[in-house]
């Protein structure tokens, strides 16, 4: 059931990531974003609402925040979860650095968003982050799930080929991974069989 208040707390939190975004590499993401919605307090209902639920969870950086923002029943998500679904990827990248939990999530994990999005920014933070990948055995897994993809470099329309760059980016970024942490393992048929990615 659609929500005026959950919709109002999501649409307050993609604010504040919009106004944080310029200053993220400077200042700390969580105090960033409580000093936000404490100022906010004053003039959004929204603000407080989402300020006093997470003091109430001790400002922790996996608090679930309850938001909606596709117009079916309301969830309970994470800064993290908001930061990447409203395309505030910079803000991700700062939370994940600062120690939001990325651990797999059945067999989806963050870095196949990453991928899906793609950013290949957000992608290389996340992969810096080991415990991401269980095992090299799982990232080859990854990797064949991305290989099944098309890379179309070449489209005509220079947004299909552009997002395609960034694919081929983030794939090259897990093989390198892979083959650091293990040199001999063997990769994937659709790596070998891939073109682009099997140079």
């Amino acid at each position: 059931m659609l929500d005026r208040g959950d919709i109002n707390r999501y649409i307050a939190l993609c604010g504040i990531f919009k106004k944080i975004s310029n200053d993220i590499k400077t200042y700390n993401v969580i105090e960033l974003i409580k000093s936000k919605l404490e100022k906010g307090k004053e003039y959004s209902q929204s603000c407080s609402d989402l300020f006093e639920s997470w003091k109430a969870g001790n400002f922790a950086i996996d608090h679930e925040f309850r938001v909606q923002n596709d117009g079916k029943n309301p969830d309970a998500r994470k800064l993290l979860d908001i930061a990447i679904n409203s395309k505030y990827l910079n803000v991700a990248e700062a939370l994940v650095r600062a120690g939001a939990d990325i651990k797999p999530r059945d067999d989806f994990t963050y870095l196949h968003v990453a991928f899906l999005i793609p950013s290949p920014n957000l992608f290389k933070t996340l992969v810096e982050k080991k415990i991401i990948i269980i095992s090299n055995r799982q990232a080859c897994d990854i990797l064949n799930n991305f290989t099944n993809f098309s890379f179309d470099q070449s489209s005509p329309n220079k947004e299909n080929a552009e997002r395609a760059e960034s694919q081929i980016k983030c794939a090259e970024m897990l093989i390198n991974h892979i083959l650091k942490e293990n040199p001999n393992i063997e990769m994937p048929d659709s790596v070998k069989n891939n073109k682009t990615l099997a140079q």
